[in-house]
C-alpha cells in the first residue's frame, strides 16, 4: 500500500467510523457531551494491568480480561456511545493490546478518529503510527514509522523491527512523535550500550 493509498484509506476509515459511531445531533446551545465514563474505567483497567513489572504479569489472565474489555468496547461503539476524542483514544488503546491484525486495524481507525476530533493530542497522533506499525507487523509486513523494536536472537541487541523507509517521511514521523530515523537509531545505540552491547 502506497503512502497516498494509506491516507486515502484513512479518509475512508474516517468516514466509515463517523457513520458507525455518530451520536444523535445536539440541539443548538446544548453543551458538548462528556467522555464516556465506562470507557474510561475500561481504559484505566487496561493500563493498570500493565503498570507493574512484566515478571509479575499473568498473561493468560490478561488475555481473558482484554477479550472482555474489547467485547464491551465493541458494544459501546455499536450503541453509538463513543463521543469524544478521549473516547476514541481509550478504545484505540484497548484494541492496540488485542491479539491480531483485526484488533490493530480497529485501533488504527479509532486513533485516527481521535486525532480528527482533537489534533492537539500528541498521544493520539503517536497512536495512529504505533497502531499502523503493529497492524503491519501482524501481517508479516514491515512497519512504516519505527515505533516497534525487536531483540536480536530474542536476547541480543535491540533493533528496529523491519522498516519500510519509503512509505512516510521523517517529517511525518516527527509530527507523530516518533522522531527521525537518525534519532531512533541513536536512541537504540544508547540502549544497546547500556545493555552492554557494542
Amino acid at each position: 500500500m502506497s503512502r497516498a493509498t494509506w491516507f486515502q484509506s484513512g479518509a475512508l476509515i474516517f468516514a466509515t467510523t463517523m457513520a458507525a459511531c455518530h451520536s444523535s445531533p445536539r440541539a443548538e446551545g446544548d453543551l458538548p457531551r462528556p467522555s464516556n465514563p465506562e470507557l474510561k474505567r475500561l481504559f484505566d483497567a487496561d493500563q493498570a494491568a500493565r503498570s507493574g513489572p512484566i515478571e509479575g504479569v499473568d498473561f493468560e489472565a490478561l488475555a481473558r480480561e482484554n477479550r472482555v474489555q474489547r467485547t464491551r468496547v465493541n458494544a459501546l461503539a455499536a450503541d453509538s456511545l463513543l463521543w469524544t476524542a478521549k473516547d476514541f483514544y481509550h478504545a484505540a488503546i484497548i484494541f492496540q493490546h488485542g491479539p491480531d491484525s483485526l484488533a490493530y486495524e480497529q485501533a488504527h481507525r479509532w486513533a485516527r478518529r481521535s486525532e480528527a476530533l482533537d489534533s492537539s493530542n500528541a498521544a493520539a497522533r503517536w497512536l495512529v503510527a504505533a497502531a499502523w506499525d503493529r497492524y503491519q507487523m501482524s501481517r508479516g509486513a514491515p512497519q512504516w514509522f519505527g515505533t516497534h523494536t525487536t531483540r536480536q536472537g530474542g536476547v541480543g541487541r535491540v533493533l528496529l523491527y523491519s522498516l519500510d523507509t519509503t512509505q512516510v517521511t521523517d517529517l511525518e514521523r516527527v509530527h507523530r512523535g516518533v522522531g527521525t530515523l537518525a534519532a531512533l537509531r541513536t536512541r537504540l545505540d544508547t540502549i544497546n550500550r547500556r545493555l552492554g552491547f557494542p
